[in-house]
């Protein structure tokens, strides 16, 4: 649906944008990670699926198994492509059912793209760990406004080590830090951390 596929803003991202991303890679197998994406035909022409949401419908969504650990990272999808998604993979569905220890909130956990649908298939219709928002720095006046169900007992059990008797925590915002997940040890322990640099040496 790009109009022009050579216009100076596309050459731009693919010129400047494209080689400095350069973060420390480690490969995975396929046994652990599974990809679910709407094929962009579909996306465009699904009666199902908004047109204003194509381009954050295209988002690739990963869920990664770690034991008895899954995280779900459905990028920028909105609350259409969410439904889209699980009802056309029952692998999904499935995994779902196992339950969700650790979800990055879709599109940056914005309200536009708060999917009850989604939380309506996890099991007990709540992520068990966190949920994590990579909220972008917003001014007073934008309409980027995070879901605050995010944050609620209803959509998180909080079993994570941010969380204390007196002050459970459901939801951790990347404004206040990046977030570190190891899941090298048991309990999956959780680290905020605003140098990255100090994050890039963990890997």
């Amino acid at each position: 649906m790009v109009k022009n596929p050579k216009e100076e803003y596309v050459k731009y991202l693919r010129d400047k944008m494209l080689q400095e991303r350069n973060p420390p890679l480690k490969s995975c197998t396929d046994s652990n990670v599974f990809l679910y994406y709407i094929p962009p035909k579909e996306c465009e022409n699904n009666k199902n699926l908004e047109a204003q949401n194509y381009t954050n419908n295209l988002s690739l969504c990963v869920l990664i198994r770690d034991g008895n650990e899954q995280i779900l990272f459905p990028g920028d999808l909105m609350k259409d492509g969410m439904e889209f998604i699980i009802k056309h993979n029952s692998s999904l569905r499935n995994k779902l059912k196992d339950g969700i220890s650790i979800l990055i909130a879709p599109h940056h956990g914005l309200k536009s793209s708060f999917s009850t649908y989604l939380f309506q298939h996890i099991k007990n219709e709540k992520t068990y760990r966190l949920n994590i928002v990579s909220e972008k720095i917003t001014t007073p006046d934008s309409n980027r406004v995070v879901d605050t169900r995010y944050s609620s007992t209803d959509f998180c059990q909080g079993k994570n080590n941010f969380s204390t008797t007196d002050n459970p925590v459901y939801q951790r915002k990347t404004s206040n830090g990046h977030i570190i997940i190891d899941t090298s040890v048991f309990p999956v322990t959780f680290k905020s951390e605003k140098d990255i640099n100090v994050i890039l040496k963990s890997f």
